[in-house]
């Protein structure tokens, strides 16, 4: 209540002691020290009693306030919804070969570590760590459509479908012809790999980080620092310096991860189509001795299946049932019909 309906208070109840006092007065005259202690007494009751009203309304009114606000306070909550919790990540990459005991570090929500080997059927989740031994290696098929794949003695972990962590090892990596592929960038101590469009391997190599570009355009990022290497060139920096040489799209260096390719099912497939992939894998360059016969190859169908045989091998069994020959010098594929057999003539 307010200052003001208190005063009003007092003042009531200091009139009802003064009628009560004259009422007394008018009664034969007691003693002026009994009097006085009358007096003193109902003055101090009424002003007691006055002091427990007002307290009893300032309760209820404050009684009051709280309620108030505890129904503001559930009407501002009332619309307030609780999080709905994320699913399960979703996998980034699946695995395609594996050779040898290759182990991989699950992160799990309780952000500890489990290793379980690798095998074909495999999901790799992000955050998931790889690790090849000296004589395994993985190849593993990102969910943007690049493949990955792990040399021996390599160590990398998959932050997602197109940010990779490279500790130790190398790693291949071909973004295909699909542009969703594109932009992988593999992370090491020594420095940032980015594509654009290519294939390229990543190699750490002591203190020293080694890269070699078979197709395309890779960029190189050490803090400020950015150096473009193009295809069929070998990048090594180490100690803040850098060099660079021309190197060949095939050949030994390229091996491993061509033992790794996908495989490759001719049954109902074209030779052209068979072709383009064993060629991209290989880093050769198919020529045909015409433009009819490299028409002809688009149309030719393929059966049967070189599953587990040698690139040559493979070559042969595809040519020989289409009716054509080959010819590999160095990395040019030269495809042609065969020639025309010397037969004897009779009279």
């Amino acid at each position: 209540m307010t200052d003001h309906g208190g005063r009003d208070e007092s003042s009531a109840d200091e009139e009802a002691t003064a009628r009560l006092l004259r009422i007394a007065e008018s009664r034969p005259d007691a003693p002026a020290d009994r009097a006085a202690r009358v007096r003193e007494v109902v003055q101090v009751e009424w002003r007691a009693a006055a002091r427990r009203r007002r307290l009893r309304r300032r309760v209820a009114a404050g009684v009051a306030l709280v309620a108030a606000a505890v129904v503001v306070i559930v009407v501002r909550l009332s619309p307030v919804r609780r999080a709905v919790p994320a699913g399960p990540p979703e996998r980034i990459a699946s695995v395609e070969r594996v050779e040898g005991h290759v182990v991989r570090a699950a992160e799990g929500r309780s952000r500890e570590l489990s290793s379980a080997g690798v095998r074909l059927d495999s999901r790799i989740m992000p955050g998931d760590v790889i690790e090849t031994g000296g004589g395994s290696r993985a190849a593993l098929r990102l969910s943007s459509g690049a493949s990955l794949r792990l040399d021996a003695a390599s160590h990398v972990r998959l932050l997602s479908a197109s940010i990779v962590e490279l500790a130790a090892g190398a790693v291949y990596v071909d973004s295909g012809t699909d542009a969703a592929a594109r932009g992988m960038e593999i992370r090491t101590p020594l420095g940032i790999a980015r594509d654009v469009g290519t294939q390229f391997e990543v190699r750490i190599q002591g203190t020293s980080l080694r890269l070699m570009v078979r197709s395309g355009l890779v960029e190189v990022h050490q803090g400020a620092r950015v150096v473009r290497t193009p295809e069929r060139t070998e990048l090594v920096m180490a100690a803040g310096a850098s060099t660079n040489r021309p190197i060949l799209p095939y050949g030994p260096d390229w091996d491993w991860a061509a033992i790794l390719g996908p495989d490759f099912a001719i049954e109902g497939r074209t030779l052209g189509a068979f072709l383009t992939h064993i060629s991209r894998e290989r880093g050769w360059s198919v020529h045909y001795v015409d433009q009819d016969l490299a028409r002809r190859a688009s149309t030719i169908m393929l059966h049967g299946s070189i599953e587990g045989l040698e690139p040559a091998e493979a070559l042969d069994i595809a040519l020989a049932t289409s009716g054509l020959e080959y010819r590999l010098v160095g990395g040019d594929l030269t495809i042609y019909p065969p020639a025309p057999s010397n037969r004897s003539q009779h009279p």
